[in-house]
């Protein structure tokens, strides 16, 4: 039995879609979170229920994430900065964060995150206590730390202040850096403080104290004197005496 021919159509809508991404903050070191933001819509009509993936898009596409969007099209990550990302070593890298809609393909902007390493500074002093005017030699310890452990950090220049006065000084390959100021011509506690101020992020800080005095003699002093004085009568008369016999005076 034949059977004539018969043709359909429907009309279908291919959407727009958008993704966009922010980030709470461009910068952190290794523990600390950044939230980023991916909005979804389709027509500008935000699309609920989707999966949004983030990754780090350096090169090559390194997941870190990923979660659904809500009503309103959002989907958010809360990522704990790791020393690695797969084979990646962030510390000290930009990194490009990208979010990408799993289904469609769709990828956002790009935000650049700067991970940087961890920073101490230590202040010492070459002594605790010194008299007005006396030459106090200040060592500053510059280290990162590298997963964990603290390295040296050279050539970096850091801040030395002390009682009004500041100056500048460059970190050997020990990580040490010295600057000498003069101890005030008033007595009391100082704070000698220095700053590192990184590569674009905030400073890293530390502070020692000193105390300057005025000293008096010592109590031992009047003690050695009142026991000369006593022994005076004695001595003198047996030195006399045995002068005359060796006959150094009659």
């Amino acid at each position: 039995m034949p059977y004539t021919s018969s043709s359909g159509s429907k009309n279908i809508k291919v959407m727009g879609i958008s993704l966009s991404l922010t980030a709470s903050k461009s910068w952190g070191v290794p523990g600390d979170q950044i939230v980023f933001t991916a909005t979804l819509t389709g027509d500008g009509v935000p699309l609920s229920g989707e999966y949004v993936e983030f990754a780090i898009s350096n090169g090559r596409w390194v997941v870190i994430g990923g979660a659904n969007t809500d009503d309103l099209g959002k989907a958010r990550l809360v990522w704990t900065i790791p020393w690695t990302a797969d084979t990646l070593k962030l510390p000290c890298n930009k990194w490009n964060i990208q979010a990408k809609h799993t289904v469609s393909g769709t990828l956002s902007n790009a935000v650049s995150v700067a991970v940087a390493y961890p920073t101490r500074l230590t202040v010492m002093t070459d002594k605790d206590s010194y008299p007005p005017g006396a030459t106090i030699t200040v060592t500053v310890l510059l280290e990162y730390n590298d997963a964990g452990t603290y390295k040296p950090l050279a050539g970096k220049t850091v801040s030395i202040s002390f009682a009004g006065t500041s100056t500048t000084a460059t970190t050997g390959t020990d990580g040490k850096a010295t600057a000498t100021f003069k101890a005030p011509t008033t007595p009391g506690t100082y704070t000698v403080s220095a700053s590192y101020a990184g590569e674009g992020i905030p400073a890293t800080v530390g502070t020692t104290t000193v105390v300057v005095r005025t000293y008096s003699i010592p109590e031992v002093v009047p003690l050695v004197l009142l026991i000369l004085a006593e022994m005076l009568p004695i001595v003198v008369p047996v030195v006399v005496e045995e002068g005359k016999k060796r006959g150094w005076w009659k």
